[in-house]
């Protein structure tokens, strides 16, 4: 933002004209059309005062008021993982309890739905996913992606693996 006269000369005179001569409206054109982007340069902002390569540009009180904020920000983002488990969690027992006839075979379902809570529970702690839907493996030949649907009152495991380069015929 603050080179933004610098980075509108770089533009096409094309995209200068329908943005206007004035460098103020190339900013409002941007936060029109991407309403985050303030948003994020500001948490990048704060995230680098807490480097310690950026350290020196910041001073010790911009330094401290980062690391509250940045702590503030992990915290709702473990919030807002944990509340997105519960929720999926929640509409697999459902699914579960409504296609169920006995109580066995229900209880059973919700054992199982119980189990795949505790994984993306513990998948989602530990770092290994950073979304609530699945858990990624690592291998050193490919990746494979494990997630679980829940259908019709089972809950089925689908594995995908990356498709390997096919070789070209020779002509």
């Amino acid at each position: 933002m603050r080179n933004k006269k610098h980075h509108y000369r770089e533009l096409s005179v094309e995209l200068q004209e329908v943005l206007g001569r004035v460098p103020d409206q190339f900013v409002s054109y941007f936060t029109e059309k991407f309403p985050r982007l303030l948003q994020h340069t500001y948490t990048a902002m704060i995230y680098c005062a807490t480097e310690p390569a950026f350290s020196e540009y910041y001073s010790e009180e911009s330094q401290k008021l980062a690391k509250s904020l940045v702590q503030k920000l992990e915290k709702e983002e473990k919030e807002n993982r944990k509340a997105a488990v519960q929720v999926i969690c929640k509409e697999a027992e459902n699914e579960v309890s409504k296609v169920g006839d006995n109580k066995e075979a229900s209880e059973s379902e919700s054992h199982q739905a119980s189990i795949v809570e505790r994984e993306i529970e513990i998948a989602s702690n530990i770092g290994e996913a950073d979304d609530a839907e699945g858990v990624v493996g690592k291998n050193p030949e490919f990746v494979t992606t494990t997630i679980a649907h829940v259908e019709f009152g089972k809950i089925r495991w689908n594995r995908k693996s990356k498709n390997r380069r096919k070789r070209s015929k020779p002509v």
